[in-house]
């Protein structure tokens, strides 16, 4: 008998780690950046402060979730969002293009009882209002960095390609998902894709036309939830913003706080500001997505050490790149992973197989 392959991508995940450290053992060789061990070994209090931060920031997505869930008259304790949002950073993480997030915590809401219409609508508004707070931040601070970006060449300008292909699909799929016409189109499309229905009927064991009826409804209580926290509750969404905004401030505050750390515990002078910190990550956000990792891995460890090696000494900033990877993704990988087992466990992967 035949044994099922896990649903649980492992492949990804080791392949992200893997890659991860590959990219920042060539950034060693190619800069000459070595990693004093001494120094690292006495970062621990840096990692614990990194770790906390880590902790903090993960408290808003959960508290976002929600109250997007309580705007359509859905019930979660927040001890349950916090897991799910751990999950779903989990399956960002380990799967290709960082896509993987969003659909299981999709799966993840229908499992703790939410109407998956309104968890798919909670899930795609918080996935859309965090690009426009990512782009609102990387609009308010290009004019400060625009000159610096300017000297970055050809990559500064795949930086204002990749804002400007988030800002498009962003407002696209915004439209896509408060219009009815849109949607309706959508399903007409699919409902003429006799291959894409047949295999989806040996799949789900259903004809047809039960297939249409199923997709029709689902869409119509997706569209019924789009509109109402949308237009019904627009105050919901402007405090979901700045709450966005909040989280991608703590968040990014963690690599600020092992720079920090780093060139103090080395009595180095540094001219390194939060705000530095903040417009690199927001910009670069723009870019590494597009690379088809797991959880991008690779890109943010290289872009990070290309955007700042004119800013921060070479060994510090591999370093602190080194710390601030191990906490944001490493880290992340390992907690998901506790996670995820006591969650499902071997039921768990059946389920998902």
């Amino acid at each position: 008998m035949k044994k099922k392959n896990s649903s649980l991508p492992i492949r990804g995940m080791f392949a992200g780690i893997a890659i991860s450290i590959i990219i920042l053992l060539v950034i060693q060789k190619i800069f000459g950046a070595k990693i004093d061990s001494s120094l690292l070994k006495s970062s621990w209090p840096i990692v614990v402060a990194a770790i906390s931060l880590l902790f903090l920031s993960l408290g808003v997505p959960a508290l976002r979730l929600l109250l997007l869930l309580k705007s359509l008259n859905e019930r979660l304790s927040y001890f349950r969002s916090y897991r799910s949002t751990i999950l779903s950073l989990f399956f960002s993480a380990i799967t290709p293009f960082a896509a993987g997030g969003q659909p299981f915590q999709i799966y993840d809401l229908t499992k703790a009882g939410i109407n998956v219409s309104h968890a798919l609508a909670a899930v795609i508004s918080q996935y859309l209002i965090s690009n426009f707070s990512t782009a609102f931040l990387a609009v308010l601070l290009l004019p400060r960095y625009l000159s610096y970006f300017a000297k970055l060449e050809t990559t500064g300008t795949i930086f204002a390609f990749g804002i400007a292909i988030t800002i498009t699909v962003g407002i696209f799929f915004t439209f896509l998902a408060l219009s009815r016409n849109l949607l309706i189109k959508f399903l007409n499309f699919i409902s003429h894709r006799k291959f894409l229905l047949t295999v989806i009927g040996k799949l789900a064991k259903k004809d047809k036309e039960t297939i249409v009826g199923v997709i029709r409804e689902k869409f119509e209580r997706y569209n019924a939830g789009m509109q109402n926290i949308w237009s019904k509750k627009p105050l919901t969404l402007v405090i979901d913003f700045f709450l966005a905004l909040g989280y991608l401030l703590i968040n990014y505050s963690i690599f600020y706080v092992t720079v920090v750390g780093i060139l103090m515990n080395k009595g180095q002078n540094f001219n390194f500001s939060l705000i530095d910190s903040i417009a690199v990550q927001t910009l670069l956000s723009f870019v590494v997505y597009y690379i088809p990792t797991p959880g991008s891995s690779g890109g943010f460890e290289s872009g990070m050490f290309v955007m700042l090696k004119g800013m921060l000494p070479n060994q510090s900033l591999i370093i602190a790149i080194s710390i601030w990877r191990f906490v944001t993704y490493h880290f992340l990988i390992l907690v998901g992973l506790i996670n995820f087992l006591l969650s499902f466990g071997q039921k768990g992967q059946k389920e998902l197989n």
